[in-house]
């Protein structure tokens, strides 16, 4: 049997520090730079925060599962 070993402190310390970074990322690209690459940033940074909204599914999902 698996030994849950994550705190739900932790837990939340992670997601917070997400949706803080998601909501940094959220402002847009033209804010920081306006240059020919600004649309290519913006999908990077698109791309970036759909990764990061995936973790937390993730590790809801790890700590559902170690419960």
């Amino acid at each position: 049997m698996s030994v849950k070993q994550i705190q739900p402190m932790r837990i939340q310390s992670i997601k917070a520090s997400i949706k803080v970074s998601t909501d940094e990322i959220s402002k847009g690209m033209s804010t920081i730079i306006d240059a020919p690459v600004t649309s290519n940033l913006e999908s990077c940074a698109g791309l970036a925060k759909t990764c990061m909204e995936n973790l937390v599914e993730t590790v809801d999902s790890l700590d559902g599962f170690m419960n």
